[in-house]
């Protein structure tokens, strides 16, 4: 069976050579824990394979991953970026918000600028619509002019999409037909997601193929990670803990060790 590997050496030995390809997956984990960079690698595999690759950015804004992944020797200026941050465009008379986030920027990490400021944050037009419908629109476009499309999408957070534009609406339909519209790009996606309590997992997880789970314990003298496989539909998986370690090479797994 053909697998897609995720950049990091450790993670496809324990997923017996990779991820079945064209299908979504979970990468969970708490703050801190990796998430963001687990899904950096992954895209930075399919640049370096000559892939089509996106980024759909929702929690942090791109100048900051842009930061935060050169920290770590990450050249990220090939990846295409859906910058869907809400952001204060403007001010009507009186001091009324005029357009708030109602823009979905798109562009490749080498345009990203600055790190962008803003006092005040909301998110009134940031909805799973209409981040489903420019990504739809992003590849149909990279279609019709390439004859090409993605192989690899990072959704980061589907937590925040969820926080900014799903409430009052039944999230566990919204997230299914997302996630079945990612399915039928037939590109391999990572769905990043916070678990808020170990026994209360969110509908992507339920209803991905396959979940990543990162580990983070706080102690008196440093921090631990650790990174496991909570499922894996149709393949065989390394079912143990390892030791996770962020350096300056980004993630390292270790499969010879126990977390």
């Amino acid at each position: 069976m053909e697998r897609l590997s995720t950049g990091i050496k450790g993670l496809d030995k324990m997923l017996h050579g990779g991820l079945i390809p064209g299908r979504p997956y979970a990468v969970s984990g708490p703050p801190g824990s990796g998430k963001t960079t687990l899904g950096i690698h992954f895209l930075i595999e399919g640049v370096k394979d000559e892939e089509n690759v996106i980024l759909v950015a929702l929690d942090e804004p791109p100048n900051e991953i842009k930061l935060n992944a050169w920290a770590l020797g990450f050249d990220v200026a090939p990846i295409r970026i859906l910058d869907a941050v809400p952001e204060v465009k403007g001010f009507q008379r009186g001091g009324y918000i005029k357009d708030v986030g109602t823009v979905l920027d798109l562009h490749t990490m080498r345009d990203v600028k600055d790190i962008k400021r803003s006092k005040i944050l909301r998110a009134m037009e940031v909805s799973i619509h209409s981040v489903q419908k420019m990504l739809r629109q992003e590849a149909d476009d990279l279609y019709d002019e390439e004859g090409e499309v993605y192989s690899r999408v990072v959704i980061d957070s589907i937590t925040a999409l969820k926080m900014f534009g799903m409430k009052g609406e039944d999230q566990r339909i919204l997230i299914q037909s997302f996630m079945r519209f990612l399915a039928e790009m037939e590109a391999t996606s990572l769905i990043i997601t916070q678990i808020p309590e170990p026994d209360d997992l969110p509908s992507e997880v339920f209803l991905s193929r396959g979940e990543i789970r990162l580990h983070k314990i706080n102690d008196k003298v440093e921090s631990k990670r650790g990174i496991g496989i909570e499922k894996m539909k149709g393949s065989e998986f390394d079912e143990h803990i390892r030791p996770l370690n962020l350096s300056s090479r980004g993630i390292e797994v270790d499969t010879k060790k126990l977390f």
